[in-house]
């Protein structure tokens, strides 16, 4: 998908709900999602795009579309960013089609 993607350096844990591509991290909705497309712009990825005919209708979740990162083995990757308000907790997933795009925590 993407080498070397930009992961948070809080990452709580890796591979949650039996897939690879995920990753929990403390924190809201807002500063992860921040913290994760500002470290692929400064990467050199083109800037993500937001897909907000993904997005979840309450508002708990976000879909971006990554392109052209350096080394990117798939013309689109989807980044998912999910946050569980009760736990404090937010989790991001790196999908290759848009079929496996997680939408909301509940579909973890």
């Amino acid at each position: 998908m993407i080498p070397d993607f930009p992961h948070l350096t809080t990452v709580i844990e890796a591979g949650c709900f039996n897939r690879d591509s995920c990753h929990r991290v403390p924190g809201s909705l807002r500063n992860v999602r921040t913290d994760l497309l500002v470290s692929l712009e400064a990467r050199g990825c083109d800037p993500p795009r937001e897909r907000a005919d993904l997005n979840d209708d309450d508002q708990s979740g976000r879909v971006y579309e990554l392109s052209g990162c350096p080394g990117q083995t798939t013309p689109i990757v989807f980044l998912s960013v999910m946050s569980n308000f009760a736990l404090g907790e937010t989790v991001y997933v790196l999908t290759e089609n848009e079929t496996d795009v997680v939408r909301k925590w509940e579909d973890l």
